[in-house]
């Protein structure tokens, strides 16, 4: 476990970290995640998901959208216009190209936003978190500009290697009300830990 004060350190020392999970283990790793987020009360009670697209060495996100989709639940994902990000619903996979960086995003067309709603649900990627749910992005600040603009409840994914103690957050940074690894859901407010199915 560490202390984060410098960012940009933090960036490369937890890029290199989430880097050294095995190809076993992600893959191990993600379909717990995936599992015990379908498993879980906020699965049960919300429609509309937000949810980043993953790519490379990120927490896999692609299991968890294709069966949500099937199983008649809304997805939006993130399409970014100059510094904002808003979230766009898919019907498919087949709906997103390549964006921004790399990173999928809806095809041109398709990017009409979602109303955000009291039972909308936002998956948030990071580098690490603490356990006071604050986080290391990737400097843009979409995310955190979005939910200082929208109320809505988060939870973020995270291998359990790339959770440090403390982060120095700014009033800018907005931390996540939950942290989900491989092995346990992480209340942030009251650092109350639950074992993942």
């Amino acid at each position: 476990m560490f202390i984060i004060m410098d960012k940009k350190i933090s960036r490369k020392l937890y890029r290199n970290i989430r880097k050294s999970v095995s190809e076993s283990e992600k893959t191990l790793f993600d379909c717990r995640i995936t599992t015990s987020l379908i498993n879980s009360e906020f699965y049960k009670n919300s429609n509309l998901f937000l949810v980043y697209v993953s790519v490379s060495d990120e927490i896999d996100t692609l299991s968890f959208i294709s069966y949500s989709l099937k199983n008649n639940k809304r997805i939006a994902v993130p399409y970014c216009i100059n510094e904002n990000m808003y979230f766009c619903e898919i019907q498919s996979l087949d709906d997103l190209c390549e964006g921004k960086y790399g990173i999928p995003t809806v095809k041109p067309g398709n990017n009409i936003p979602v109303n955000i709603t009291s039972d909308s649900l936002c998956i948030v990627p990071a580098l690490c978190f603490d356990f006071s749910g604050n986080r290391i992005g990737y400097g843009g600040g979409y995310y955190d500009r979005f939910l200082s603009n929208n109320k809505i409840k988060t939870i973020g994914l995270c291998y359990e290697r790339c959770i440090c103690n403390f982060i120095n957050s700014s009033n800018f940074d907005i931390p996540v009300d939950y942290i989900l690894t491989e092995n346990c859901f992480r209340n942030s407010k009251s650092k109350e830990v639950s074992a993942c199915e």
